[in-house]
């Protein structure tokens, strides 16, 4: 060694150190050892000749052994079947055209090249295999459609598409001629609501229940116009108005008479305690009046109540004195249709029942007259009134009814004479081949 430079092979045993730059031919090693550790070490071709390969050659079957290696240019080769778990792909060639699937950790695997017209198609827990499309063919349609008609295959090949009348214009508006089958309609474009013209909505399924439900959103409402509504039951609406065909309230007085108020709610009298009859008073509401008391100037002459079934009922003590006279029904019944009116003018010794004992406006004449229908006698019972008054002709006398029954007004007698030789003094309710069978009716008298 002379200045720091050795001018022929050098060999050491132990570590060799240099202060800075060790240059070299050739670095090898001979000693008993597994291998050459080379630490903080950079390696550089650094030659007057252009191209210097540096090469790293083990001995034997030893190898040259790098950890975190960055190569950051060149080219690998000479090496075979880099492993899945270092990156590579654990084979050295691949099928041409074939199609590269995982395999774990194990190498990559290669489909087989793919026919034409075939596809990949997956098999679970497998490989992906190729096969035909699920319909092959071409698809063919008419040779002229409607414009915006939505096509429709035609068969179950899936080959052959034809035209329909459902029909989706540019704007978005579907129009379909038939009937739309849906389990919901739904609706989430943002618009004030849905609407649907001159449409059938049907549960027409399997199941033999099926409901329909409308809902809007928030606090929108189903409205319908000109509903008509022919079976079923309506709830959940409250205070129906009057013009819609409702009472205008949800709830009414238990046992309370209801009244009529034009086009507002319906009112409800209290409960008329026992004994008492609704009387009316001209102008107001009627009222609950216990017996005897003078009404508008109503005096109360004789009430009579039916609790057991009778023919007749006779109204025969005190009825006179008055040139005015009205009955009134509360919930008046009877077995059968119809309940007889006939007239006395000897205080029920004889009444009046001749063919021509009573004749309406019309001039025909009847032996008696008759009042009311079946169900309303018999189902639901008359509450009303039926005046008695004194005509032009002193010795007759005219009868005129005002009877109701469940708020519909009937006048079913009208005005009839009463053919009579002296003032009536006698009024009875006659039951032919049935009975009266409860009810209360209040006599009452006035004098104009």
């Amino acid at each position: 060694m002379a200045n720091g430079f050795i001018n022929d092979n050098f060999s050491a045993i132990g570590t060799v150190t240099a202060g800075t730059t060790s240059y070299a031919t050739t670095f090898d090693t001979n000693v008993a050892a597994a291998g050459v550790t080379l630490e903080g070490t950079t390696l550089a071709a650094d030659g007057t000749n252009s191209n210097i390969d540096i090469t790293i050659t083990p001995k034997g079957t030893g190898s040259v052994v790098m950890s975190k290696v960055d190569i950051n240019g060149g080219t690998i080769n000479g090496i075979t079947d880099i492993e899945v778990a270092d990156g590579g792909t654990g084979v050295s060639t691949l099928t041409d055209h074939g199609v590269l699937l995982g395999n774990g950790a194990l190498e990559i695997i290669a489909t087989a090249e793919g026919a034409t017209g075939k596809v990949l198609t997956g098999v679970t827990g497998g490989s992906p295999t190729w096969q035909d499309p699920a319909s092959s063919g071409d698809v063919v349609g008419p040779a002229t459609a409607t414009d915006n008609a939505l096509a429709r295959f035609d068969t179950a090949t899936g080959e052959l598409l034809q035209n329909s009348d459902a029909i989706l214009t540019d704007g978005g508006d579907l129009t379909i001629a038939g009937t739309i089958l849906a389990a919901k309609f739904d609706t989430n474009v943002a618009a004030a609501g849905l609407e649907m013209a001159g449409t059938t909505i049907s549960a027409d399924g399997s199941d033999v229940n099926i409901d329909v439900t409308v809902t809007p959103k928030g606090s929108g409402s189903v409205v319908i116009s000109k509903a008509t509504i022919s079976a079923g039951t309506i709830t959940g609406i409250t205070d129906l108005l009057v013009a819609d065909g409702g009472t205008g309230a949800g709830t009414f007085t238990d046992h309370g008479v209801i009244l009529g108020n034009a086009t507002g709610a319906l009112t409800a009298t209290a409960e008329g305690t026992t004994g008492q009859v609704l009387t009316g008073v001209t102008g107001g509401a009627p009222v609950w009046a216990a017996v005897g008391v003078s009404v508008g100037g109503w005096t109360l002459i004789e009430e009579k109540t039916v609790t057991s079934d009778v023919t007749t009922l006779e109204f025969t003590t005190n009825v006179t004195g008055y040139d005015t006279y009205c009955f009134v029904f509360h919930f008046l019944r009877a077995n059968t249709y119809p309940i007889y009116v006939v007239f006395s003018d000897d205080e029920g010794s004889t009444w009046k029942t001749g063919a021509s004992d009573y004749i309406d406006t019309t001039g025909s004449a009847a032996s008696r007259i008759y009042i009311g229908t079946t169900n309303e006698w018999d189902s639901y019972g008359f509450c009303g009134r039926m005046y008695l008054y004194q005509s032009p002709d002193s010795y007759r006398m005219a009868l005129q009814s005002n009877l109701q029954s469940r708020g519909t007004l009937h006048a079913k007698a009208g005005v009839i004479e009463v053919a009579l030789n002296n003032n009536v003094n006698g009024v009875a309710f006659i039951r032919d081949n049935g009975y009266i069978r409860s009810g209360v009716v209040a006599l009452y008298g006035i004098n104009s």
